[in-house]
């Protein structure tokens, strides 16, 4: 089901569902992926006009203001196939967000209707990048500098398709480099993609939410000794495109930045809290390929560094 369809389709009505969260819903359909913060505003001006007499300001609203609202709106969005769920975002400071999602179809599927087949292949290829070419076991960045991502343009040799092509689909064409940079700019826009101040691409935190059952399926091996790419942070159980492992190769602990702070404390951030081994903790993402030394943060480890930084700030 499209936006549009989404709009026209006013869920049941009940005395639970008021315009509140017809209004609520409309602000996402405009932004599909939004912080706590930037909601606090919207909200407030939403209670306010709901409820005039008794004006809303931004710092009134808490923590225990939206989960109610979000309850009984994704009550009614289930029927629709949609879900307002909740995400954070990969940078150290796990910024609270809610995000505006499809459940009954992946990706790929939406994609299409905004992309040419050809388009949606160089997509696959920009991912394989991230997540096959930028995922080693020496170096996690799980992310693609520009120039790579206009690279990608280019298809890969219709003999080496025609080889693949029952299991990866019928062959593909190669785009324009500005078709390319026209792709990366609209779901860059769309906040499937994100990029940084130092021109790397990699998945936004929407594309992250949307894209979790298809990451996991296409870019994990099954069984023993399989490639495990997609790792979930042992602190939050969360996707980890951005923050540390641990410094034993072999071992399969990722952390947040932020979640490493809790985890990695006092005797603790000398221990690896999977392998028991110690804890040379090594970068997840662009900084593994920007930090010297294979993205290691020397013979203390991230966790120490970390601690420190937070005892600072207190």
């Amino acid at each position: 089901m499209s936006r549009d369809d989404l709009r026209a389709s006013s869920p049941t009505e009940t005395p639970h569902y008021t315009n509140a969260h017809r209004a609520l819903l409309q602000s996402f359909l405009s932004r599909p992926i939004q912080t706590v913060d930037a909601l606090k505003p919207t909200l407030a001006a939403i209670l306010t006009a709901q409820n005039p007499s008794r004006p809303t300001l931004p710092g009134d609203i808490t923590p225990s203001t939206l989960p109610p609202l979000l309850t009984t709106l994704n009550t009614k969005l289930a029927p629709l196939d949609y879900e307002l769920r909740p995400t954070r975002s990969q940078s150290p400071s796990r910024t609270q967000l809610y995000a505006l999602v499809n459940t009954s179809s992946d990706a790929f599927t939406q994609l299409a209707t905004s992309f040419t087949p050809d388009e949606i292949a160089y997509v696959k290829r920009l991912l394989d990048a991230i997540f096959i070419e930028n995922d080693t076991r020496g170096k996690e960045v799980l992310a693609v500098n520009t120039m790579r991502a206009k690279q990608l343009a280019k298809a890969p040799p219709r003999q080496s398709q025609r080889r693949r092509k029952e299991e990866e689909g019928p062959v593909v064409n190669s785009i324009k480099i500005e078709a390319a940079e026209r792709v990366v700019e609209a779901l860059i826009s769309q906040s499937f993609l994100s990029r940084s101040r130092g021109n790397y691409i990699s998945l936004a935190p929407r594309g992250v939410l949307e894209l979790r059952g298809y990451l996991k399926e296409m870019y994990n091996e099954e069984g023993d000794g399989g490639v495990v790419r997609i790792r979930d942070c042992y602190g939050c159980a969360e996707i980890v495109t951005v923050g540390v492992r641990c410094g034993e190769r072999g071992c399969g602990c990722r952390l947040h930045e932020q979640c490493a702070v809790g985890v990695l404390r006092g005797e603790a951030r000398r221990r690896c809290p999977v392998c028991k081994g110690g804890w040379g903790g090594e970068w997840v993402g662009e900084k593994a390929a920007t930090a010297g030394g294979g993205g290691r943060r020397g013979t203390r480890g991230r966790g120490e560094e970390l601690e420190e930084e937070e005892e600072e700030d207190e």
